[in-house]
């Protein structure tokens, strides 16, 4: 190593200069090893290198603050930058260039291996990651993995161009059984754009105890990830949208995976609570254009889905064995080879100002709340009297839906109209609080205290 300090109350400050050409062979930290607190305030670190940690191995809960600089072709076995079991901030900088050949592109969280550390948090602000990458043979962890009770905020950088191999940007992870570890990752501003990877930029395959995803600003776009989940890959663990922009993702096949499921996010088990945010001209190769989901709920109160498309099922969204809530936000103009705007497997519940409409397949056919066989129905949890949801119901007649924990007024059955058009109606049945569909040549619908009569052709349109 370069420099060292062994020692809790230690203090290193470096104020710009150059660590750089170090070698470590066998061993960590070519340019720094640190058991204490480091700031560094610029500089340039490049071209070290060394089995782990190359440029700063923190050792025994350790602290780092780093204020600028530039950190560039390092590369390691295993995390080019730094191991974090204590807490870090990064506050701008410059990162690119670096590379690793088997795990950790950059930075490791974890508070399991140090008895030191009871957490590890890593905020960062305002930095720039580019054109970082790992060699093929790298099959696990990401530019940046949170491991046991870790913290990973970021606000406002630009993390463009990495190329993570069979890895990802950010791994959230465990390896014990232990109930309450917990990690998180936040994103509340910035841009991520023209990155590849596998299995999702934000993967959290390997974490047994679930963890926590929230995506609370910032854009993501145009990146392209091998196998399933555009952007997020979560197994039981939670995931929170309440704002941001996600479009333009693509999931497709390879690297060894033959399906590609959720051009934005792939779920297994677990939640989906989306309040706000756009998702919009994301792609699946296979099924779900924005949201793949397996077992759980998702939850959506507000929000958009636009333009997104799957090749196969599940324009939008495919849930299978789950439940869909939804009492608040849109689905328009997505498309599918079938049920272009959502599919679900379970329990679709609905309320609120909800639109679903203009969604098609990809053989041009209007298909919003698609209920393919006879028992099929929605729930209805809440007025949708300022709702315009698109019904395809099989043989066009029967229940379409039923009042569950709310008593279904007249009002509620004008927002329902016929994917299609044709001489449809819909109507409440106040003796079985149900919503039924059937064929008729006048429409009559009551607007306050106006009555208007109406007749449709064959193609639905006034005459």
């Amino acid at each position: 190593n370069n420099i060292s300090k062994d020692n809790k109350a230690a203090l290193l400050t470096i104020n710009g200069g150059s660590v750089s050409d170090n070698y470590a062979e066998n061993g960590n930290g070519a340019g720094i090893v640190l058991t204490g607190k480091l700031i560094i305030n610029g500089g340039l670190f490049s071209n070290n290198w060394a089995n782990n940690d190359t440029v700063i191995y923190c050792n025994n809960a350790a602290e780092f603050t780093i204020n600028g600089g530039e950190f560039c072709y390092n590369g390691a076995v295993s995390t080019a930058i730094s191991a974090i079991y204590g807490v870090a901030e990064i506050n701008g900088g410059k990162f690119y260039g670096n590379y690793a050949d088997n795990i950790d592109l950059l930075f490791h969280l974890s508070a399991w291996q140090h008895v030191g550390a009871t957490e590890s948090r890593l905020t960062i602000n305002y930095a720039e990651f580019y054109d970082n990458y790992a060699t093929e043979q790298s099959t696990t962890f990401g530019l940046i993995d949170v491991g046991q009770d870790s913290y990973l905020t970021i606000e406002d950088c630009l993390i463009y161009n990495n190329d993570c191999g069979y890895g990802q940007l950010f791994f959230l992870w465990d390896w014990a059984s232990e109930v309450g570890q917990t990690r998180v990752f936040e994103l509340n501003g910035g841009k991520i754009y023209n990155n590849t990877a596998r299995n999702g930029l934000i993967n959290s395959s390997y974490s047994k105890n679930g963890s926590q995803i929230y995506i609370n600003g910032g854009e993501i776009y145009d990146n392209t990830i091998s196998g399933n989940g555009g952007v997020i890959y979560n197994q039981n663990g939670k995931i929170v949208v309440t704002g941001g922009e996600i479009y333009n993702n693509k999931a497709q096949v390879g690297k060894g995976m033959n399906s590609a499921n959720g051009g934005a996010i792939f779920a297994s088990g677990g939640s989906i609570e989306m309040s706000g945010g756009e998702f919009f001209d994301n792609t699946a190769e296979t099924n779900g254009g924005a949201i793949y989901m397996t077992g759980g709920t998702f939850t959506m109160t507000g929000g958009r889905f636009e333009g997104n498309t799957a090749t196969g099922i599940g324009g939008a969204v495919y849930i299978a064995n789950g439940t869909f809530n939804m009492t608040g936000g849109s689905f328009i103009g997505n498309s599918a080879a079938s049920y272009p705007g959502f599919y679900v497997n379970g329990d679709i519940n609905l309320g609120g100002d909800v639109r679903i409409e203009g969604n098609t397949t990809s053989a041009g056919v209007e298909q919003n709340v698609y209920l393919a066989t006879e028992d099929a129905k929605v729930n209805i949890v809440s007025p949708i009297a300022e709702a315009y949801i698109g019904i395809t119901k099989l043989d066009n007649s029967g229940v379409v839906a039923e009042g569950s924990g709310y008593t279904l007024q007249d009002y509620d059955a004008l927002a329902l109209y016929c994917d299609g058009g044709g001489d449809y109606t819909f109507t409440v049945n106040k003796d079985s609080n149900q919503i039924e569909m059937g064929e008729r040549s006048a429409h009559e619908h009551v607007y306050s205290d106006y009555r208007v009569d109406a007749t449709c052709d064959e193609q639905g349109y006034l005459m």
